[in-house]
């Protein structure tokens, strides 16, 4: 989903359901070639598994913490406050 993207820049624990994985990508597919490694954070598959990614949550016990800054680097150029600086320049506004 294009939210992951957006919240990923908040650098906060995600939580991925992957109960239907197998058939969406028959169904849809997926961009990337290997979707799961892209996926920072917990795989939950079941409500055992959306348990402990609560507990986890709750504890402040994050596994995906480097997982994350590798996303955000990959899919982000650049990560600053001059976003919208650049759109005016870009615009030549």
């Amino acid at each position: 989903s294009g939210i992951y993207y957006d919240f990923l820049l908040t650098n906060k624990q995600i939580g991925f359901t992957i109960d239907d994985f197998d058939e969406y990508n028959k169904v849809r597919g997926f961009v990337y070639a290997d979707p799961l490694d892209k996926m920072a954070g917990m795989k939950i598959k079941n409500l055992k598994d959306l348990e402990t990614y609560l507990i986890n949550v709750i504890e402040d016990r994050d596994d995906f913490k480097d997982k994350r800054q590798e996303m955000i680097k990959l899919f982000y150029e650049k990560i600053d406050d001059k976003s919208s600086k650049r759109i005016i320049d870009f615009l030549k506004l």
